[in-house]
């Protein structure tokens, strides 16, 4: 009679405990770093979209950032306007109390802002009070940069602004001012600052930066 080579039980179990060990140890890695790249694709894609509905508005309605004013004055002249006539928006709020998520989203800062919900699932926040959004042109005129948040995949967690803290932490509100991102202290999540100004949108703050033009 020949014998018929096999496992033992005792060997499949050891070959499936080591499997379970290496898995356990590598996907919440690769979960990280998964989403790590879709909210950098997220942000690439709200800045192009967000810059081809102004780049409409200055060819239909020849207005661009340079020439709003205060949403509480003219809505329709305003930043608010500018998205509204030439984006899908689902829904807008002002303010901590028009929408609960708001608050969790965009911090204490929120409570003068106005939140613009993109059918994507995408949202920016700006003051209310930005208008006249411009760079300095020349020496007798100065910068005004209106700056606001976007997030981008809405109300879904973890609802963090990205940071150049070091620490990866998850509640910063602040981006880390002045220093720059590297792939040690980059914490990168749903949210990140812009500024808007003129005919375009473009990354404020170091995490943003990071992730545009050297990521």
């Amino acid at each position: 009679m020949s014998r018929k080579s096999g496992f033992t039980l005792a060997e499949v179990l050891i070959t499936l405990a080591i499997i379970g060990t290496v898995a356990a140890m590598t996907i919440p890695t690769l979960m990280t770093n998964t989403n790590k790249m879709e909210f950098k694709t997220g942000f690439k894609k709200i800045l192009s979209t967000t810059n081809q509905a102004v780049t409409m508005s200055v060819a239909l309605n020849y207005i661009d950032f340079s020439d709003t004013v205060a949403t509480d004055t003219n809505p329709t002249q305003s930043i608010l306007g500018i998205f509204i006539n030439r984006m899908h928006v689902t829904k807008t709020a002002y303010g901590t109390t028009s929408d609960t998520s708001v608050e969790r989203m965009f911090h204490s800062g929120a409570s003068s802002n106005y939140t613009v919900f993109f059918a994507d699932g995408m949202v920016l926040s700006f003051p209310a009070s930005s208008s006249n959004c411009r760079l300095q042109t020349g020496a007798s005129s100065r910068s005004t940069l209106c700056k606001g948040i976007v997030d981008v995949n809405g109300t879904r967690a973890p609802n963090y602004l990205s940071n150049c803290l070091g620490t990866q932490t998850k509640n910063a509100t602040t981006d880390g001012g002045t220093t720059q991102c590297n792939p040690n202290n980059a914490g990168i999540f749903d949210q990140f600052s812009i500024f808007m100004a003129d005919q375009q949108i473009q990354p404020n703050g170091q995490a943003a930066k990071y992730v545009l033009f050297e990521n």
